[in-house]
C-alpha cells in the first residue's frame, strides 16, 4: 500500500540532520560571553549599557528542561536586576524545554533565543516585547499558537521556520510589525502561511493584507469577526482523496472552518484502494461512512482527520536525489536489507523512510535494516559531492577547491559549481558578476537569491556590472539579464566613442535618468517606430544612422556611439548609466568573440586581461593607438594586426553596417591603392560623413555592400 499524504507529509524530512549540522554552524556564532551569575537556575548576563538590567544567557553547565518562568527583576549580591530580554542562543537546542513565560519588561528576544526547541508547546510574550530576532524559533515544532503583544515592532528573518505545527497567531499590535518575507518558512513544502490563521485588532485585517511579509498570509481575520475561523487539517495516507463538499477543496491541505461548525467531506478511493481507517482527533468514524460520504462536527482548534486507503498489492519506494524511484513489491511486515553504494567523491547525505530521519541508523557499511515494512512505505536516500567543487577563473581553468561548512568562494572564482552540495550555506566573493552553477538543494546567501544563480542551465536573473570579470562556464538560458555601464563625458567632445562585447544579444536600452527605448540602431526613414533617433547632423547634411537595438549580436565586437548634451536632451548619454537588457535569452559560454579579416581582427573581451602589440580606441583623435603592452578591461574590445610592419595608428571612418544587412556583419580589408572604385559610404568619428572613391578614399572603416570594410 502506497502512502499519499499531505504535501507537508509528502516532502521527506531532513530536519534531524539539518539541526545537527546547524547546531555547529550557529555555536560558532553566538556570544562568547559566559554568564555573570547564575540565579534560581537560570544564567544571566550584566547588560553593559544599560544599567542594572540582565538579559538571560547561554550557560555550558545548564540544559533547561520543563516549564520555566523569567522572573521581572532578581536581587544578587546586594544588587536590583531588571530583565530585559533573552540573549543570543539562551535556549539553543534545548530539546526538553516544554513552557517559557517571561515577564512584561522583556523587550527583545535575540537570534536563535530558542533555537532547535523541539518540545516548546507553549512561550508567553511580555506585554512590552519589541523584537524578535533572527531565527528565534526555528525548529519549534511543538509550537500551535503565539500571542505578539502590542508592542511588537519587528519579527527576524526565519524566526519561526519549520515551526511545522504552529496554527494560529494572535496579534495586538494595530501597526502591522516589520516581519521578514522568510520568518514562516517550511524546508518540505515553502512558506507555511497557508496553514496559519492570523487574528488581528479590530478594523485591522485590511491594513495586515497590505503591509510587506504579512500580506502572503491567506487567512487572517479581524477579532471583530464573531465567527473566528480554526484551521482543519487532514493526513491521507494511500491513495484517495477526501473532499470538502462545500468549498471543493483537496483536504491533504490545511484549511480553514468557522470555530464550532460541522463539515461534510466525500471520500475519493483511488484505484485498487479501500477506505481502511478514518479518524477524527484519533477517534475512530469509519463506521459514521455512508455513500462515500460523512458529516463531522463541531469543528475546534486543530482538529486532525486522519484517513488511510489500503492497495490490494503492497510495494516499496525507493528515491535517490532527482533521479526518479524504484518499486519494489513487499509483503507486509516484512524487512528490508538495505545498502547505498556512493560513488567515488560521493557520501550519505540522508536517510529517510517516510517522514523519520533514520540517517543515524546506517553501519559502517553503508546498510541500514528496516525491520516491519509497512505497505507504501517510501524510503529515500540522498547523496552528495564529497570533498572538493569546482571553480573557473578568467582564463577558463578549472581548479578543485575544498568543500568547508560554510563554503567560501576563492576571490579569483567568476563561477562556481555547487550542484549535489546540500549541507554547507555558501559566502560569495566581492565579484558581483560571479556565475553559480547551483540546485535547489543548496543553502545561498540572502543577497544571492535570484541573481547569478543557474539551476539547471536555466536563471531568472543574471545581473553584470562593469569593471568585474565575468566567465560563463556554459551557454545559460535566462529569463533576464542586465549589464550596466556608465559612460563618463571625458573626451571634450560632441560625440565620443565606447567598444563594447557583451555575451548576450541585447532587446533594448535604458539610462540612469528613466530613459527607456534607446534605439541606437534605426534607420530615419523608417517612421513607423516611435523611438528617439540617434543622428548627427554634419555640415553638408548629411546623418550618421545605425541599425536596431534589438539587432545588437551576442560575443559581437562593437564601437558605441556616446552623444553628449550638444545634440539635445534626447540624445544625451554622456556621464550617464547605461543598462542593455535581454528577456528570455541565452548568455553564451565564454569563448572566442573576434572577427577575421586578415590582417586585421576585432577582438571582444570578457575579463580583464593585459595583451601585447594591440590596437586600442583613442576617442578624441578619431583613431585606434598601437600599444605596446596595455591593460584592456572586460566587455572592450580592441583591433590586432597580424602582419610585419604593422602601422601605428589605425584610424577609423565609420562604424554600423547598413540597415538591411546588419545581422550579418563582416569586416573585410579594402587596398586604398586599388584601381577598383569604392561604392559607399564613410563617416568619420564625429558623425560626418567624408568623400569617397579610389584612389582617394581615407584610411578607416566603411560601409561597402552592406558590410563594415577596413581601409588600408
Amino acid at each position: 500500500m502506497m502512502t499519499n499524504i499531505s504535501n507537508l507529509h509528502r516532502r521527506l524530512s531532513i530536519w534531524h540532520r539539518l539541526l545537527t549540522m546547524a547546531f555547529f554552524l550557529f555555536a560558532t556564532t553566538i556570544s562568547a560571553s559566559a554568564e555573570d551569575f547564575i540565579y534560581d537556575g537560570i544564567a544571566y548576563r550584566i547588560l553593559p549599557n544599560e544599567p542594572a538590567t540582565v538579559e538571560v544567557t547561554r550557560s555550558e553547565d545548564i540544559t533547561y528542561s520543563g516549564a520555566i518562568a523569567i522572573p521581572a527583576e532578581i536581587t544578587y549580591s546586594s544588587e536590583t536586576y531588571q530583565v530585559k530580554g533573552i540573549g543570543d542562543g539562551a535556549f539553543l537546542c534545548c530539546d526538553g524545554l516544554l513552557s517559557v513565560a517571561l515577564p512584561d519588561n522583556c523587550q527583545r528576544i535575540a537570534d536563535r533565543a530558542f533555537y532547535g526547541c523541539s518540545a516548546l508547546r507553549e512561550i508567553l510574550l511580555g506585554d512590552n516585547l519589541e523584537r524578535i530576532g533572527n531565527y528565534a524559533f526555528h525548529g519549534c515544532k511543538s509550537l500551535t499558537s503565539i500571542t505578539l503583544p502590542k508592542t511588537i515592532q519587528s519579527i527576524g528573518r526565519a524566526s519561526f521556520k519549520n515551526c511545522t505545527g504552529l496554527r494560529h497567531i494572535d496579534v495586538d499590535a494595530t501597526t502591522p510589525p516589520a516581519l521578514s518575507e522568510t520568518a514562516f518558512l517550511n524546508s518540505y513544502s515553502g512558506t507555511m502561511k497557508d496553514q496559519i490563521v492570523v487574528l488581528v485588532p479590530a478594523g485591522k485585517a485590511e491594513a495586515y493584507r497590505n503591509a510587506d511579509g504579512w500580506s502572503s498570509f491567506t487567512h487572517i481575520t479581524d477579532q471583530s469577526d464573531n465567527s473566528h475561523h480554526v484551521l482543519f487539517s487532514t493526513i491521507i495516507e494511500g491513495e484517495g482523496t477526501i473532499v470538502y463538499k462545500d468549498h471543493d477543496y483537496d483536504t491533504s491541505e490545511t484549511f480553514p472552518v468557522v470555530s464550532g461548525s460541522s463539515v461534510t467531506l466525500q471520500i475519493r478511493e483511488g484505484n485498487d484502494c479501500t477506505l481502511s481507517r478514518l479518524s477524527l482527533n484519533d477517534e475512530d468514524i469509519l463506521p459514521q461512512v455512508e455513500n462515500h460520504t460523512v458529516e463531522i462536527g463541531p469543528i475546534q482548534q486543530n482538529s486532525v482527520l486522519k484517513a488511510v486507503f489500503e492497495k490490494r498489492k503492497a510495494y516499496l519506494t525507493l528515491c535517490h536525489n532527482k533521479n526518479g524511484n524504484l518499486q519494489i513489491d513487499i509483503n507486509e511486515g516484512q524487512t528490508v536489507n538495505l545498502r547505498i553504494n556512493a560513488n567515488d567523491g560521493w557520501q550519505i547525505y540522508s536517510v529517510t523512510v517516510d517522514n523519520e530521519d533514520v540517517t543515524s541508523q546506517v553501519d559502517k557499511d553503508n546498510c541500514i535494516r528496516i525491520p516491519k515494512a509497512k505497505s507504501g512505505m517510501s524510503i529515500r536516500v540522498v547523496l552528495e559531492k564529497n570533498g572538493q567543487f569546482t571553480i573557473w577563473n578568467a582564463d577558463g581553468v578549472q581548479t578543485s577547491c575544498p568543500i568547508d561548512n560554510p563554503i567560501v568562494i576563492p576571490e579569483n572564482a567568476l563561477a562556481a559549481d555547487l550542484t549535489d552540495i546540500l549541507t554547507p550555506t555558501v559566502i560569495p566573493n566581492s565579484n558581483p558578476n560571479t556565475i553559480f552553477l547551483a540546485d535547489a538543494g543548496t543553502v545561498m546567501e540572502e543577497r544571492l537569491k535570484g541573481n547569478n544563480v543557474v539551476c539547471d542551465g536555466h536563471a531568472r536573473s543574471i545581473r553584470l556590472y562593469d569593471g568585474n570579470d565575468v566567465y560563463i562556464p556554459c551557454d545559460i538560458e535566462a529569463e533576464r539579464i542586465e549589464y550596466s555601464r556608465f559612460s563618463p563625458n571625458d573626451s571634450g567632445q560632441e560625440c565620443s566613442w565606447e567598444t563594447i562585447c557583451l555575451p548576450f544579444s541585447v532587446d533594448y536600452i535604458t539610462t540612469s535618468d528613466g530613459e527607456e527605448g534607446i534605439d541606437w540602431f534605426r534607420d530615419k526613414d523608417d517612421k513607423e517606430k516611435d523611438f528617439w533617433l540617434c543622428e548627427w547632423e554634419s555640415t553638408d547634411g548629411e546623418s550618421l544612422l545605425f541599425n536596431y537595438a534589438s539587432q545588437w549580436n551576442a560575443r559581437q565586437p562593437y564601437l558605441m556611439a556616446i552623444p553628449s548634451s550638444g545634440y539635445g536632451s534626447p540624445h544625451h548619454l554622456r556621464n550617464k548609466e547605461l543598462t542593455f537588457h535581454a528577456s528570455n535569452k541565452t548568455l553564451h559560454h565564454t569563448g572566442e568573440a573576434v572577427q577575421e579579416r586578415s590582417p586585421y581582427s576585432f577582438h571582444g573581451t570578457s575579463a580583464k586581461a593585459e595583451l601585447d602589440d594591440v590596437y586600442t580606441l583613442n576617442a578624441e583623435k578619431g583613431l585606434f593607438e598601437l600599444q605596446a603592452r596595455e591593460g584592456i578591461d572586460a566587455f572592450r574590445a580592441y583591433f590586432k594586426h597580424t602582419l610585419p610592419g604593422k602601422p601605428t595608428a589605425l584610424p577609423i571612418a565609420g562604424i554600423a553596417d547598413d540597415i538591411e544587412d546588419s545581422c550579418h556583419d563582416h569586416t573585410s580589408i579594402i587596398d586604398r591603392n586599388t584601381t577598383e572604385p569604392i561604392i559607399g559610404q564613410a563617416y568619420n568619428l564625429k558623425g560626418e560623413r567624408v568623400p569617397q572613391g579610389a584612389p582617394s578614399s581615407p584610411h578607416g572603416i566603411i560601409i561597402y555592400n552592406k558590410k563594415k570594410h577596413v581601409v588600408k
